[in-house]
């Protein structure tokens, strides 16, 4: 027979398990957003704007990590939150 192991998620993730994930989704999106490769210049055009940091190019780059941006804050909102309320303020 095998014998079986139980697992405890307090030793195993510590005291504050939802924060603790939460801290790990966090940085993991960190990462991936990182890595994230920045919009194509479709033309000549559009590689001269980026190259002058004209505002169009600039504009286009906001639009384009808006949500990125949006998520931030969330997370961000979301860890005040928690840390408001673990330490009672």
């Amino acid at each position: 027979m095998a014998s079986s192991e139980g697992v405890i998620t307090d030793e195993a993730l510590g005291p504050d398990v939802r924060a603790t994930l939460l801290k790990n989704l966090h940085t993991t999106a960190r990462a991936k957003d990182a890595m994230a490769p920045l919009p194509k210049a479709k033309t000549s055009a559009d590689a001269t704007s980026r190259r002058k940091h004209q505002i169009t190019y600039l504009a286009n780059l906001a639009v384009a990590r808006e949500e990125a941006l949006q998520q931030q804050w969330a997370e961000s909102k979301q860890m005040r939150r928690i840390g408001r309320q673990k330490y009672g303020f």
